[in-house]
């Protein structure tokens, strides 16, 4: 069952009828309150009034079931012929007058359904009701069923397999954290690019703070290993030696040797997937590394001969490039200091042949490749995409599978997390041991969730990962050939590239999912209600982080933060079910929290209360309150089985409070 009962919450604060949107063709449940000369009357459906033309004589006071025809001259009524005053009926018949007209059996269904869309004045089409219809035998709980289709005619939302999927996914689906792990067994035994690219984005997503923090600490420690900045090599060497500590890299081979099986995937076209853009010839530059690597260690002097054309050829480009911008100066000088003392040594290779050689010649080709690839991961903006990239280079570099990264991350999350069963080899060496605290410190500050600038990262970098705006995304970039590496297209793409009569269910699940935050987080003239739900792990505990957050917006369309209300619900280890209520008035703020164990809570808050009201201080805001309740508080008077997001008023029902 979700902790998240949205439709229920944005239904709460429908009145029983709602000003729909009249459409023409539309059936509607009416009565005649007044007739006037001109052949208009003011009719009523369910709250709201409205004058109309009639298309025919009606009885003042009595009800009809009549059809909208929308012109140019207004709205004209018309009772259908099946209608006769129904002021003598009940809701049952009046139900089943409406079948008879809709040409539709006068099943139990059908007429279920039809009393709850004459109950809550729903505009009604033969064809929005026989989806509804359907819609309602294919799920069990008629009740959630009949709310979401509710919600959606009064948002005038599309009444689509899609929409209604999705809605309902969210109200009665499995939690997100639960469905994210299905969906990472079902990509187990698949092994395309998008398949790939999901795993790891999946990895990202639900491990834990050790785990990613292990993971941004990987990738610093690659940065400034490959990272050729003068005066940097020392940094560059502990960088390397922490990557072998870690297990990264064998502690028996030297950086040379790396490179040398990194650019044997290089030959074999595999570890250049990940370059999106050439900001020089970066991969026909690795590819000539590759080539004179691979004929250097095999000693293949024919190859070795070839190898000198193709780099007098590429060297030759790197000058374009300096002189379009995409390279700077030192760095191009450093390149080719680097390829003249190649070619110099390859002239001379067959008069001179010695390890020296070798070695002179592979420290070059080593300080080349490194260079290109810092400057290919450097160039990439988006976050996603870097993960990507810098775990194809990471895989490429170690020949390592991805559940032995995943199983060193683990390893290594915990050393830095814990700061125990640190490697002597890293113990013993000052160097290394600098830099691990530093990395560590720094990566604290963005994955220490006891921190808000982590929390408030972590949120942003979530919505970003799960593609909450991807389809906000693509118009902002029309036209433009994109390689978007987050949730939601990855999903897409990869329903293409399934068979169709596979099992997809799940990918579909996740999907419908993603789609209901974004359906649900709309506008309502200056109000906005944005509703977020973010898989978390904190240790070894999954949960769902569900959010609702409602408002207004300024003149310019921002969010107004002096005036808001969130509500955050979390499932935890301990604590169990917490609620966190957040009112923000003229930027005075209440805060209540909600939990079962409420009285422990409170004495262990009592030490920070100061902090807090202090560091809110800073930022304008004041704390008025911090209220803390129990969920059974008898506030509400309402049935302890229905769980309620943001209402109208400070009330909750239930000990499950949803949002």
């Amino acid at each position: 069952m979700q902790p998240a009962n949205i439709v229920n919450s944005i239904n709460s604060k429908m009145p029983m009828t709602e000003p729909f949107l009249l459409k023409n063709g539309q059936i509607v449940y009416g009565k005649i309150n007044k007739i006037f000369q001109n052949g208009t009357a003011e009719v009523q459906i369910g709250s709201q009034k409205l004058l109309a033309k009639l298309d025919a004589p009606l009885q003042s006071g009595e009800r009809y079931w009549l059809q909208v025809h929308a012109g140019s001259e207004g709205i004209s009524l018309k009772a259908l012929q099946t209608s006769n005053p129904l002021v003598s009926m009940n809701r049952k018949d009046a139900a089943s007058q409406l079948l008879f007209h809709l040409s539709l059996p006068n099943t139990k269904e059908a007429n279920q359904l039809a009393q709850y869309f004459l109950k809550h004045s729903i505009p009604i089409t033969a064809e929005n009701f026989s989806k509804a219809l359907e819609w309602i035998k294919n799920t069990p709980d008629f009740q959630s069923s009949a709310n979401i289709i509710r919600m959606m005619a009064a948002s005038n939302l599309p009444f689509s397999n899609e929409v209604f999927r999705s809605l309902h996914s969210f109200e009665k689906g499995a939690p997100l954290h639960v469905l994210l792990g299905d969906l990472q067994r079902f990509l187990q035994d698949m092994n395309s690019d998008t398949s790939n690219r999901l795993k790891l984005l999946l990895q990202t997503i639900l491990s834990n703070e050790g785990t990613k923090l292990a993971q941004h600490t990987m990738h610093k420690l690659l940065q400034l290993w490959i990272t050729q900045d003068q005066g940097k090599e020392a940094e560059s060497s502990a960088a390397f030696k922490l990557l072998q500590g870690a297990g990264f890299i064998s502690t028996e081979e030297n950086e040379h040797q790396v490179i040398a099986r990194f650019l044997d995937t290089v030959k074999q076209g595999e570890a250049t997937k990940w370059l999106s853009k050439d900001l020089f010839p970066l991969k026909e530059g690795l590819q000539v590394m590759a080539e004179l690597s691979s004929a250097l260690k095999g000693n293949r002097m024919s190859e070795l001969q070839l190898g000198i054309t193709k780099l007098q050829e590429w060297s030759s480009q790197l000058l374009l490039s300096l002189n379009k911008g995409n390279l700077s100066l030192p760095t191009y000088q450093e390149i080719l200091r680097n390829v003249q003392i190649v070619l110099a040594s390859l002239q001379n290779i067959g008069n001179e042949r010695s390890n020296h050689v070798n070695n002179k010649i592979m420290h070059a080709i080593t300080y080349i490749t490194k260079t290109l690839v810092s400057l290919a991961l450097a160039d990439v903006g988006n976050e996603q995409l870097k993960q990507v990239q810098y775990n194809d280079f990471i895989k490429a570099v170690t020949g390592k599978s991805e559940r032995e990264l995943l199983g060193l991350k683990d390893a290594l999350g915990k050393v830095l997390l814990e700061k125990k069963e640190i490697p002597n080899v890293i113990k013993s060496d000052s160097d290394q041991m600098a830099l691990l605290n530093r990395l560590t410190n720094a990566g604290n500050s963005s994955f220490d969730l006891t921190r808000g600038t982590a929390v408030a990262s972590m949120l942003k970098e979530m919505i970003q990962s799960l593609g909450l705006g991807f389809e906000h995304y693509l118009n902002e970039h029309k036209g433009q050939d994109l390689e978007l590496q987050t949730l939601k297209p990855l999903l897409l793409k990869l329903l293409n590239d399934i068979p169709p009569n596979s099992a997809k269910d799940i990918v579909e699940q996740v999907l419908h999912r993603i789609t209901a935050q974004q359906i649900l987080s709309q506008e309502a003239g200056p109000l906005q209600n944005l509703i977020v739900q973010i898989p978390l792990t904190l240790g070894g505990f999954r949960t769902d982080l569900n959010m609702q957050w409602s408002g207004r917006k300024k003149e310019d369309g921002t969010l107004d933060p002096h005036y808001c209300r969130v509500l955050f619900y979390l499932e935890l280890e301990y604590l169990e079910r917490t609620v966190i209520d957040l009112q923000i008035q003229n930027k005075v703020m209440k805060v209540t929290i909600i939990n079962e164990k409420i009285e422990e809570i409170k004495q262990l808050a009592q030490t920070f209360l100061p902090l807090l009201k202090e560091n809110l201080e800073k930022i304008g805001y004041q704390l008025s309150t911090v209220a803390f309740e129990k969920p059974d508080d008898n506030r509400s008077k309402g049935s302890s089985e229905k769980l309620r997001g943001i209402p109208e008023t400070n009330s909750y029902s239930g000990v499950d409070i949803r949002i």
